[in-house]
């Protein structure tokens, strides 16, 4: 091994592999990626058809996937701002009790 290197330099004339190329880890996350766009791509394909949606007063059609994206991101808003308003509070009351 060089120094400050982290993988071993092979010897001449002998190939290395990818996932030693490029490394383990970065192939598992880059399997992974690649395994949830294609779940992403079949759950979209086969959520295409449009919905009527009513809603208090409003009623409209519109895409399956797309009521549900954004539902989705409906969601994650409200669970990340519930979150920050917890950690603001709970700071403030750790700067009260100190």
């Amino acid at each position: 091994m060089t120094e400050g290197s982290q993988r071993p330099i092979p010897p001449e004339g002998e190939q290395q592999s990818l996932a030693a190329r490029i490394g383990y880890g970065r192939l598992a996350r880059l399997v992974a990626l690649g395994v949830l766009v294609a779940v992403f791509v079949a759950f979209a394909v086969q959520n295409t058809e449009s919905v009527d949606m009513d809603f208090l007063w409003w009623q409209f059609e519109a895409p399956r996937i797309l009521l549900l994206a954004i539902a989705a991101v409906l969601g994650i808003a409200v669970w990340e701002l519930g979150g920050l308003l917890w950690r603001r509070s709970r700071k403030r009351r750790a700067g009260e009790g100190g």
